[in-house]
């Protein structure tokens, strides 16, 4: 089951990770966050946080468009088999330890979230989409649309402390 988190603990856990990777799906382009679309705020999320994203559907030209440096295309099958092989990373920097997952279809979401859960080891999980996904590590609660966007707002308020934090004690 997962664990219910809110806006600043997913801030921090995405800080705290050696190596995020953030999987964004066809459904992130037409969901709207308030008056911004879904997709601004994890474009915005991945520039802030350093992100690489895995972008599948047809979001990788306008990921590059939004001037993304770190933008790879692989299906979401094809990126489920490829993080069951422990030594596989869309960078080069070993294997990923969080893969946060926003915008794919409930029903899919859910059978890859399980599939890690039980076949790739090491690997935590985590959702930003505004339904609880029993199969991730960490996932926001049902979330009516206005909580939703503070729920993410405060995700991102809590990188942004978090960087400032760590650009002042070096």
């Amino acid at each position: 089951m997962a664990l219910p988190i809110k806006g600043e603990a997913a801030g921090v856990l995405i800080m705290r990770a050696k190596n995020p990777l953030l999987v964004i799906g066809h459904e992130a382009k037409d969901a709207k966050v308030g008056e911004q679309g879904y997709l601004n705020f994890l474009v915005r999320l991945a520039r802030t946080c350093n992100l690489p994203v895995v972008a599948t559907a047809n979001l990788v030209k306008e990921l590059k468009a939004r001037k993304l440096r770190q933008v790879y295309s692989i299906s979401a099958l094809e990126l489920l088999n490829k993080l069951h092989s422990p030594e596989w990373s869309v960078n080069g920097l070993g294997r990923h330890d969080l893969v946060i997952f926003a915008g794919l279809q409930y029903q899919l979401q859910m059978q890859i979230l399980s599939s890690i859960k039980h076949f790739a080891k090491g690997i935590k999980t985590m959702t930003l989409d505004r339904y609880f996904y029993a199969n991730a590590d960490y996932s926001f609660p049902n979330l009516s649309e206005e909580t939703w966007q503070s729920t993410l707002n405060s995700l991102l308020s809590s990188v942004e402390e978090f960087r400032r934090k760590m650009k002042s004690v070096s």
